[in-house]
């Protein structure tokens, strides 16, 4: 309310409304989700269920490393050619399907080729879902509040993981403290990853904007 009254605000409220920036900020909210949960709940599947020290499942982690850095480069170019909206759709659709490829996993898998494909897939598709998000957003707004538009994006990813390593947390609680034998909680977890990247398809593909953007933001809000 305060800031309704200044005559310069720190944040123009009328911001807050505009819907490319909404809908950036809801999709970095989407993808930080899903990304710290996935990192998340792989790390304790490999290392308290399989059995593998901090530097086997820092090597585990190489591909998902490898996805998200391809995915947003390669994301850049399809934004540019098929727009937000259908880059977004396309990303957490990817994202799903790599979250069902870990669903089941046994409490004996070989990582490369059990968790591996799954992780990419993943990653590949979170990739360009971060990139959608502050294209979206800063392209949206006048040159003098990119910077706010900037800071209500990187919002979203810090809130964003903080509700997705509750909520994974919460979902796979069982196997994560070993009240539960096997890989049921897991399962369980990975399972509300599926379902959550399919709502964020479907929420994209209502809320973000049609249409190619002007400038492409790569990472954090610098233009490509």
């Amino acid at each position: 309310m305060l800031e309704r009254r200044l005559a310069h605000p720190l944040m123009r409220v009328g911001l807050l409304r505009q819907r490319p920036v909404v809908a950036g900020t809801a999709v970095m909210l989407a993808a930080s989700a899903l990304m710290l949960a996935m990192f998340f709940l792989v790390s304790f599947y490999l290392q308290h269920t399989l059995g593998h020290g901090p530097l086997a499942t820092g090597l585990a982690f190489l591909p998902a490393a490898i996805g998200v850095t391809a995915g947003a480069h390669g994301g850049a170019h399809l934004v540019g050619r098929f727009g937000g909206r259908s880059v977004s759709v396309g990303a957490f659709a990817l994202a799903a399907v790599g979250a069902v490829l870990l669903i089941g996993l046994p409490s004996d898998a070989a990582v490369w080729p059990s968790l591996v494909p799954g992780l990419l897939l993943t990653a590949l598709g979170l990739g360009p879902a971060f990139l959608v998000a502050t294209s979206t957003a800063l392209a949206g707004v006048d040159h003098g509040e990119a910077g706010v538009a900037s800071g209500l994006v990187n919002t979203g990813h810090e809130v964003g993981g903080a509700i997705g390593v509750a909520l994974i947390s919460t979902a796979a609680a069982g196997s994560l403290s070993g009240a539960v034998a096997g890989t049921a909680g897991f399962t369980t977890g990975f399972t509300l990853m599926a379902g959550t990247a399919v709502s964020a398809a479907l929420t994209a593909a209502w809320l973000v904007p049609s249409g190619r953007p002007s400038t492409v933001y790569v990472g954090h809000g610098h233009p490509h």
